[in-house]
């Protein structure tokens, strides 16, 4: 999770990225690839004062994709990690 700027009223605009990143010497494959030049799926909530349902909902999906690629949910191990290093 880290700081992506303010908004206009000096808030923190913060932003929680996942991906696998392979840090060996020999790193070769998709998680080799720098982060930069990855394909991204954003998801943004929040944003309005009523939406009460749409932070828990983009927790619930980052929860289901971390676990996945823990190894946690064996119904998605192997779309997850794909999902992260590619």
């Amino acid at each position: 999770i880290r700081s992506i700027g303010h908004s206009w009223e000096g808030r923190p605009i913060r932003v929680m990225e996942m991906a696998i990143v392979d840090t060996s010497a020999d790193a070769s494959g998709p998680s080799a690839v720098p982060l930069e030049d990855r394909p991204l799926v954003y998801l943004q909530s929040g944003i309005h004062a009523r939406e009460w349902i749409a932070p828990s909902t983009t927790l619930f999906i980052s929860r289901g994709i971390l676990s996945a690629a823990r190894g946690d949910d064996v119904a998605n191990s192997e779309a997850a990690p794909r999902l992260l290093s590619e």
